[in-house]
């Protein structure tokens, strides 16, 4: 198992039986016009566990994937918005170009089933820019599952930041798995390294391409 799929469930788990809302990816991208874009750079651990004793802070799991992508929109209705994509990733050390890759980002969302999440705000630099956010942390919940014959147990915290100024909301990510001992590491890195775009006049069309 890898821990890419060990989040996949715990966010599946975190949504299950919640209703519909508003997705804030989506709301932000709107608010843009056609062409707005955003570059990310992005980091992550793709750690298979050995065996039930094995936690994240194994410097040997595996190696760290990277990828380096622009988003650009070009197109928004009134259920999803489109992006394409253009830049590069690295998995198991193999370098593969990404060009006019899309990706949709649906309007609405499952109202994920948890606490209530703890909030705050914080200035992050990106390049030249301060760009002030607002931070969330969100517990996406527990996982018990079998490795070769062990239970490993953890959980997965998300910690994002996020401001309106950038499109697509999302100014930086970072997501630890939680080990059995309560030992965690940082599986995914998020960061924007640079955007553009100008806000949609609320009178235009709810559809439009570019």
């Amino acid at each position: 198992m890898t821990i890419a799929l060990l989040i996949a469930m715990l966010l599946e788990g975190s949504l299950a039986n919640g209703d519909e809302t508003d997705n804030p990816e989506f709301v932000s991208w709107a608010g843009f016009q056609l062409g707005a874009w955003v570059k990310i750079h992005e980091k992550g651990r793709r750690a298979s566990l050995a065996d039930g004793n094995a936690t994240l802070s194994t410097p040997e799991l595996s190696p760290f994937d990277e990828a380096e992508i622009t988003w650009k929109l070009v197109e928004v209705a009134g259920d999803k918005a489109v992006l394409e994509g253009f830049g590069w990733t690295i998995a198991d050390g193999r370098k593969k170009d990404v060009s006019g890759q899309k990706r949709e980002v649906p309007a609405k969302v499952r109202k994920a089933a948890e606490a209530r999440p703890a909030r705050g705000k914080e200035d992050l630099r990106i390049g030249q820019n301060t760009v002030p956010c607002q931070w969330e942390d969100r517990v996406l919940g527990s996982c018990r599952q079998p490795v070769n014959g062990n239970m490993w147990e953890g959980k997965t915290v998300v910690r994002s930041w996020r401001s309106d100024r950038v499109p697509g909301g999302l100014v930086k990510e970072l997501t630890e798995a939680k080990g059995p001992k309560g030992v965690g590491k940082e599986t995914r890195m998020v960061d924007v390294l640079e955007w553009s775009g100008e806000p949609r006049a609320p009178s235009l069309p709810e559809k439009s391409r570019q």
